[in-house]
């Protein structure tokens, strides 16, 4: 699986800091990644928990919020609480994202 979103996360950033995370991301497997604004003081917590549940996390920091990107290998019966985690920890205004492999092909969600 591609991981559109982390293209989609680094298009604008410098061509050392694409080059450094992709690399970083190419080795993994992946069945599912996601995106997520989470707020500063709690980013850290958040960036745990991800690793916790089998992520290998990088996180963007613009000053004001982060943006935790995670990729990593999930089972159908962690589906829902990986969905409902990131629905928590997503800034309230704001939308998670998701793209997983579904027995039906590569899918897109947005969680508001």
């Amino acid at each position: 699986m591609q991981k559109t979103i982390l293209n989609q996360l680094l298009k604008d950033k410098s061509a050392d800091t694409r080059d450094q995370v992709s690399s970083a991301y190419t080795a993994i497997p992946c069945n599912y990644e996601f995106a997520v604004s989470v707020s500063l003081a709690e980013m850290q917590n958040h960036m745990d928990a991800a690793n916790e549940k089998g992520f290998i996390a990088w996180c963007n920091e613009d000053g004001i919020s982060a943006i935790i990107y995670g990729a990593g290998q999930i089972g159908q019966d962690d589906f829902t609480d990986r969905m409902t985690w990131l629905n928590t920890i997503r800034l309230e205004n704001d939308v998670a994202m998701a793209h997983f492999m579904a027995n039906d092909g590569e899918k897109f969600v947005e969680i508001k």
